[in-house]
């Protein structure tokens, strides 16, 4: 039965990846709104990309997108609460929750922007604060602080924190949002070697890059860019996009559903609010993957967020979301059979400072 931890992995890992999808919208999704008209009125202000909003009979209508002040610095926190409830046989029937809360503290600045519109961020982080607890006959807690040194040696598990603390890096954001790729991280990495003592062989260093490169840091940080549709979007309408995805090992369609709810001025600079919603339908109930078999005998899903975004800065100024995944499931192997019970809970903020 090792396998069904790494699924198990796989499911909070799909848990986090959705704070980051959910608010996700592409070209390939359905656009719910009037049909466009030949003529627009462009509001008439000296605002900073108030051309982005134009007005005609059927109201007012925004092209969503990310136009950035070159060399403005932003201050973020991005604050990820996990919780994950395990009953199992593997853990003799017992429930055990674990929670981890984590605090990413990082600065910004818009470093470059490209005549196609690709913006390059410098990126900082100022610090993380991680606080983790496991309950089950008692509680185990875990605090890992960047801010205090002693907390590097004490905490070899956070050592990588440790290891990109005040290190610049560089990413590059479509002005749709999208987060393209990562660069400029060899310091970081330099740092994580002398870390864990230079013992890492060559393919070893290259798989940390990539994880690091192309899983950790876009995923975290996508989660500040939304992804914004390719049509103009009329205010309290909205969009739809669908994909099909696994989770557990079980094939899943998402059904995002996407609806900009409110257009505000705020002294010269216009926000406008987007709402989101999630559902989720299994596509197989039962499905084998190597020599188990995983049936899924229950299952509930939910996931919302809402976000402001500055049109006029082309920054985001706070988002929150939260999702809830349960399953209820027998899984199998040649020899035995065990129910398992697993649920996870995530709950994200993202944070403008200043």
């Amino acid at each position: 039965m090792n396998n069904m931890k790494k699924h198990y992995t796989h499911l909070i890992t799909f848990c986090f990846l959705f704070q980051s999808l959910i608010l996700l919208a592409q070209e390939s999704g359905d656009t719910i709104e009037p049909q466009d008209k030949d003529t627009f009125t462009v509001i008439l202000t000296p605002d900073l990309n108030s051309d982005l909003i134009t007005k005609d009979e059927t109201g007012t209508k925004v092209n969503l997108r990310i136009i950035p002040i070159l060399n403005d610095v932003l201050r973020y926190n991005i604050r990820s609460s996990t919780t994950s409830i395990e009953k199992s046989t593997e853990t003799n029937d017992k429930k055990i929750i674990s929670t981890e809360e984590t605090n990413y503290f990082y600065t910004e600045e818009v470093f470059e922007i490209s005549s196609a519109g690709i913006i390059t961020f410098k990126i900082k982080f100022d610090s993380i604060i991680v606080v983790s607890t496991v309950l089950s006959d008692s509680e185990e807690r875990t605090i890992y602080n960047s801010n205090m040194k002693n907390y590097i040696w004490s905490h070899p598990d956070f050592i990588h924190y440790s290891s990109f603390i005040h290190e610049d890096f560089f990413i590059r954001v479509s002005s749709k949002g999208e987060v393209t790729s990562t660069y400029g991280m060899e310091k970081m990495y330099e740092n994580l070697y002398s870390a864990i003592g230079d013992t890492l062989t060559i393919n070893q260093k290259e798989d940390l890059k990539n994880y690091y490169n192309q899983d950790y840091f876009i995923n975290i940080l996508q989660s500040q860019f939304q992804i914004f549709p390719e049509k103009t979007i009329y205010e309290d309408y909205g969009w739809v996009r669908s994909f099909e995805s696994e989770i557990f090992a079980f094939p899943i369609r998402n059904d995002f559903n996407y609806k900009l709810t409110d257009i505000k001025q705020n002294s010269d600079e216009y926000i406008v609010t987007v709402d989101a919603g999630l559902s989720i339908k299994v596509l197989d109930k039962k499905v084998n993957d190597e020599d188990i078999s995983y049936e899924l005998q229950n299952s509930a899903f939910s996931g919302k967020a809402n976000y402001d975004f500055n049109l006029s800065r082309g920054c985001l100024v706070n988002k929150l979301s939260e999702t809830s995944i349960e399953l209820k499931l027998k899984i199998s192997d040649n020899t035995d059979s065990i129910q398992s019970y697993f649920a996870v809970k995530n709950y994200l903020s993202v944070i403008l400072l200043q």
